[in-house]
Formats: C-alpha cells, structure tokens, sequence
C-alpha cells in the first residue's frame, strides 16, 4: 500500500510541534543599548554646563554687540536702520541655555551678522550724508563763481576750507553737521550778496567808459557761451549816443547798469548750470560702473539734458534746461542710495576703476562709499588693467618726465598734492594741478593736454579725501 510521508520534524508522533534542533541566537541588543544611553547622560552632563557657561560668554557679546550698535546710533546712523539689528540681538539674548533654539541656532553666527549689517548700515549712512554735504559744497562754489563781485574775500575763499573738513569727516553725523553749516552760510551769502546787487543797483556811480567796457565784455562772454545778450547791445549805443552828443548820461547809464546786471546773471545761470551738469555725468558713469537699474535710462537722459543746455540762448531756456538736470540728478542720486551696499567686490576697502566711463568709485566691504570722474592714459600710454594695490602714499609728491625735452611725451615737472603708487613704473593715482574740473570723466582720456602718461588724475577733493581714506594694500581693480 501506499504510504504517506510526512515532513521530517514537523510534528512529533503525538501531533505536537517539535522544537528545532538548531538554537535561536541570543539577543545582545540590550547591553549595546544600555551603553548607547549611557553614553548619552554623560555628554548631556559634559555639554549642559558647556552650553550654560557659552550662555554666558554670549551674553557679553550681545552687550558689546549693543554698544556697537549705540555708537553707531550716536555718530548718526538713523535709529529706524539700527531697530530691527536691536531686535534680532533681543532675540539672541532671550533664548535660554537650556531651550532648543539654543542648540539649534548659531548665536556666535548671528551676532556676527548683526555686526556686519550695523557696518553696512553706517557705511551706507556716510555715503549719503557725503553726497549731501558735497552737493551742499557745489552749490556755494557755483554761487560763488556766479557773484563774486557782491562777495567779500572772506566768503569768497571759504569752499577750500570746506573741501578739507568734507575730507576728514568720517561719521554721519559729523557729515550732516557740516551740511547744516554750510546751508545756513549759503543762505546768508545769498541775502548779503543780493542785497550788494541791490544796493550797486540803485546806486550807479561808475563813469560811462567804465561801465562801456564792462557791458562790451560781457557780451562778447555772452556770444562765446551762445547766449543772448539780452538789452545791452541797445542800452550801450544810447548811452554812448549821449556821451557823445554831451548830453546827461545818468539815466541811460542806470540802464544800462540794469541791463548789465540781468546778463551777469544769465552768464551766471549758465555757469551753474554747467556745474550741475558735471555733477549728473559723474552720478550717471558711477550708475553704469556699478550697472544699477535703469542705468542705460540715466545715460539717455543725461545727453539729452546736455543737449538743451547746450542749445539754450536765454533764461527761459536755461530754467527749463535746470529743472530737466535736476530732476535726473534726483532720480540717479535715489537709485545710488538704493544700490549703495551689496556689491560685489573685495573684502574690505577696494578701489574700482573703469576706463572707459573715466570713473573711479570706493568701496567698503561692498558699499560704495564715494566716486568720482578721472582722466586716465592717453592713446599709446594707458593705463594698465588688471589688479593691483597701493603701496606707496606721498604728499606732496614731485613728477619728473621720463621723456627728454622736446619729445611730444615730455612734460614740464610738477608738484602733485597726493599720490598713491598701485604699480611699478610710476603708476599712480594722483591729482593733476593743470587740468579743470570739468575736464574729467569720459572722453578725457583722448584729450592730449589732460591726458595722462598712464597715471590716473583725480580731481583734488576727491583725492584729499581718497588719500586718508585708502590704506597701504588697498586692491585698485582697473577694467577696460
């Protein structure tokens, strides 16, 4: 018969299970984990007084991090710049030792951020309070320039002097002193200086071949520039008419005193004008140079308000012309203070020249701090790119030619007020006594009798305030 075959060990004889004949492993997870937990405590005990004495050390961080912050706060940084570094520090301080955030969040980091934003922000505060007081300064020197002959020596010769304290200023609040200073004495330089007019115009007292010669060359200044010459041409053949004929000449020279004067200020319009407008090219190259928004936009705009000032011949046409620059002055300038900080650039203080839009801007750890429009190597003799830094400073500091007299490169010896070597060879960025303001910034290059050998010419209160800015090692980063 057929038999049945059961499995071998599956069920005994007696229809119960059988055990295996092979032994189950022992478990030896308890011992390891007992150890892993011991393990455990005793980094929680290592750890909790570690953590409970850096709970310490960064409290005092907070606290210097918070008189950092204080003295920023006092040396003019707005309080609404420094409120939300406050609160974050705040925030660092609040967290117990023994919280999770505490472990979880980098306290050192954190504190080292705010104290780098605090930077930033006081970087970026004297940048603005600088384009202030400077624009403050252009705006005596062009009223200056414009009335002269109403001003006093005293108050003719003060925007040197404000050039230097410009330069050493170095906190905003010592910038927004000097900005408040200076308008106030603006404001009554210009009440003095109108009431002088005032005073010569109701009293004309100059002989009719003085006030002749006066009105003869202001309008052969008023043909030169392409202004009208208003009245004067009229006023000055009746007044001659009448000397002439014997006649009293009191009342045609009143008149052509009056004609005089309002001409004088035309011409000296046209002047400030001319100011503002180097004052835009060098807003609207620094744009380009750090290629903020709408950058293109300012450079459309910029030749367009050069043109009208170019073909403007009366006062209507330069008041129309002024409000155009000073609206793209204002629309440049807001774009700068929005782009002022996050550049990047070298750590530190780096010095950015472009050759080609003739600028020169400084940076600070990513801000830009100031710029200004220079005169680099003529065709033949440029100036090298590449980077560089300085490593000699001098002041004075003499510039002998290392051409023999009579060749077209040599120059006649010269005392340059400030002079910071960035490459072997006399390579220098110094400032050029021979050469006028409005002779910098794009296209002077090419200009043979501005022109460097390679040098970079700087205006001198850019450079005054450049030369104690910049220190040994500087980076000088020249691009094409």
């Amino acid at each position: 018969m057929e038999a049945k075959v059961g499995r071998v060990g599956e069920r005994s004889a007696g229809g119960r299970p059988r055990r295996s004949a092979v032994r189950a492993p022992k478990r030896r997870w308890r011992p390891w984990g007992a150890a892993g937990v011991g393990l455990l405590l005793l980094a929680v005990a290592i750890d909790l007084p570690l953590a409970y004495l850096g709970s310490g050390n960064a409290t005092q961080q907070v606290h210097r991090a918070d008189l950092v912050l204080a003295k920023y706060q006092q040396e003019g940084v707005p309080a609404s710049a420094l409120r939300p570094l406050h609160r974050e520090l705040a925030r660092v301080q609040n967290q117990a030792w023994f919280s999770p955030t505490f472990w979880l969040q980098p306290r050192q980091a954190t504190i080292a951020s705010v104290r780098g934003s605090a930077q930033s922000r006081f970087a970026a505060a004297v940048a603005e309070r600088r384009t202030t007081a400077r624009s403050v300064l252009t705006q005596y020197r062009t009223f200056v320039a414009g009335n002269q002959v109403w001003l006093n020596q005293h108050q003719a010769q003060l925007s040197p002097a404000w050039s230097a304290q410009l330069a050493k200023a170095s906190t905003p609040a010592q910038l927004e002193g000097l900005s408040t200073r200076w308008r106030v004495t603006l404001t009554t330089v210009e009440a003095a200086a109108q009431a002088a007019e005032a005073t010569d115009a109701a009293a004309v007292t100059l002989n009719a071949s003085g006030l002749a010669g006066q009105a003869t060359q202001a309008e052969a200044l008023a043909k030169a520039a392409g202004l009208s010459d208003l009245q004067v041409p009229a006023a000055l053949a009746a007044l001659q008419k009448a000397t002439a004929a014997g006649q009293p000449t009191t009342t045609r020279s009143n008149s052509l005193a009056q004609q005089l004067l309002a001409l004088r200020a035309e011409l000296g319009l046209q002047e400030q004008l001319e100011t503002a407008r180097e004052t835009l090219l060098g807003s609207v190259d620094q744009a380009s140079f750090e290629n903020v928004p709408n950058a293109a936009t300012y450079q459309s705009q910029y030749m367009a308000a050069k043109t009208a000032l170019a073909s403007a011949t009366d006062v209507t046409q330069l008041s129309a012309a002024q409000s155009g620059l000073k609206s793209d002055q204002g629309k440049v300038q807001a774009a700068l203070a929005a782009d002022g900080c996050g550049h990047t650039s070298i750590a530190g203080k780096a010095i950015y020249i472009s050759l080609s839009l003739e600028e020169m801007v400084f940076y600070d750890n990513g801000c830009a701090v100031n710029a200004t429009p220079v005169t680099t190597g003529r065709p033949g003799e440029n100036t090298p790119t590449g980077t560089f830094s300085v490593y000699v400073k001098a002041s004075p500091l003499e510039f002998i030619s290392g051409y023999a007299p009579g060749s077209a490169n040599y120059y006649t010896p010269f005392l340059a007020s400030y002079g910071m070597e960035f490459l072997s060879g006399g390579y220098y960025i110094h400032n050029a006594p021979w050469e006028p303001l409005d002779a910098f910034g794009p296209g002077s290059q090419d200009d043979l009798a501005d022109a460097s050998h390679g040098c970079v010419h700087t205006p001198l209160a850019a450079l005054a305030w450049a030369y104690s800015w910049t220190s040994y090692g500087t980076p000088v980063v020249i691009s094409a």
